[in-house]
């Protein structure tokens, strides 16, 4: 937790201070482990189907809904 929280936090101190990066998007994508790495996990094909849907969404949607406290929708 620790280090995907430092990850995903300097990431976004970096697009928040970093004036070329002013309209840059950026956020973080948790995977499972592989089967053969312990539980939970997840098969090779679906991390990689999954993340090629979250990339194609980002890509896709320009205006990120302003969301907080947790809230999904």
């Amino acid at each position: 937790t620790f280090v995907c929280n430092h990850v995903f936090y300097g990431l976004m101190r970096e697009l928040a201070t970093q004036p070329q990066l002013r309209h840059t998007r950026g956020g973080f994508v948790h995977v499972p482990w592989l089967p053969e790495q312990g539980t939970p996990h997840m098969a090779l094909d679906d991390i990689v189907r999954g993340l090629r849907a979250a990339l194609r969404c980002a890509l896709q949607v320009q205006q990120d809904q302003a969301l907080g406290a947790g809230t999904t929708h």
